[in-house]
Parts: C-alpha cells; sequence; structure tokens
C-alpha cells in the first residue's frame, strides 16, 4: 500500500505546530469571518506573541461637555479652533467598551513580515523533516 507524502509531511506539520512554544496557535488567535471592524477576542500574534490593541471610537464634544454614554474613557483631550472667525473649544474623548479589540491587518499576524517568517519556518521544517525521513 502506498504511503502519501504529503498526508505525511501535513502530519508532521501538525506536530511541530503542538510541540512548538507557539502550541496555542488556532486557539488565541482565531479571528472571526471579518478582517474589518473590532472583534470581540483579544488576537494574538502568532510570530512575535503581539497582542492586538483595543478598538477606540473617538466622539468630539463641544465646549468641556461631559461625556454621558456607557463606553469606558481612555483619555481624553481639549482642544479649540476657529470657525468663520469665532473660536470654538472642543474635548475629543477616546472610547473603548472594555471587551472589543482591533483585528489584525494580516488575518492572523500582526505584520506582513511576521506572516512571511512564520510560512518560511513552516515550509522549512516540513523540508528537514522529508530530509530526515528519506523523502525527498
Amino acid at each position: 500500500m502506498p504511503i502519501n507524502i504529503r498526508e505525511q509531511v501535513i502530519t508532521q506539520e501538525e506536530k511541530i505546530l503542538k510541540s512548538q512554544s507557539k502550541e496555542n496557535f488556532l486557539e488565541c488567535v482565531t479571528p472571526s469571518s471579518s478582517l474589518r471592524g473590532p472583534s470581540q477576542r483579544r488576537l494574538q500574534c502568532p510570530q512575535c506573541g503581539k497582542k492586538a490593541a483595543r478598538y477606540i471610537e473617538y466622539v468630539t464634544l463641544l465646549g468641556e461637555t461631559p461625556y454621558r454614554g456607557n463606553l469606558r474613557v481612555i483619555s481624553k483631550k481639549r482642544s479649540g479652533g476657529y470657525i468663520r472667525g469665532e473660536k470654538i473649544n472642543y474635548t475629543i474623548y477616546n472610547l473603548w467598551d472594555g471587551e472589543s479589540y482591533s483585528k489584525f491587518n494580516y488575518g492572523y499576524f500582526d505584520r506582513y513580515r511576521c506572516a512571511v517568517d512564520w510560512a518560511n519556518d513552516i515550509v522549512g521544517r516540513a523540508d528537514n523533516w522529508r530530509t530526515d525521513n528519506g523523502h525527498t
């Protein structure tokens, strides 16, 4: 009965993933189906370990009007400017709902470099496995 080398390589790659320090890869970085907008889970890059940033919303209110919503105020900045010759003061609030996080720009990875490094590492390990086990 012939052995399918591709199946062996995939099986070996799965063993490598499980044996790495990044063994929680699938559990910690599975984003929701959409790549845009907030995520309810805090993603973590499997290559560098960087965690996703909070999903922040910005609200601008005139004057020194306090924010009265149900989101957490992360920071506020008072500023001003001129509109048609009149001085206008306003406050910019950075708000977070306490549970939403930004998604990464490259799927499971925070940077392009991390995605490339991860892919090269997996392919290199598969090639090494093939060479070590007499498959070419």
